[in-house]
């Protein structure tokens, strides 16, 4: 449960810096490794929202 809870923060403070790829890649990698928990459940629901950053800010 450190994992995920480091991975937790890793993602919070990558989306409060704006840092998008950073966010969606930690992002990816909670939903991936712990699928069943809640905090996958609400990174799922804003995934389409972290893509969508990642392309703004690289074009």
């Amino acid at each position: 449960m450190t994992k995920l809870h480091n991975l937790g923060v890793q993602f919070k403070l990558a989306v409060s810096e704006r840092e998008w790829a950073k966010a969606l890649q930690t992002g990816q990698e909670i939903t991936r490794d712990f699928p069943n928990s809640k905090m996958a459940e609400e990174i799922r629901e804003k995934m389409d929202i972290l893509r969508q950053r990642v392309q703004q800010q690289t074009s």
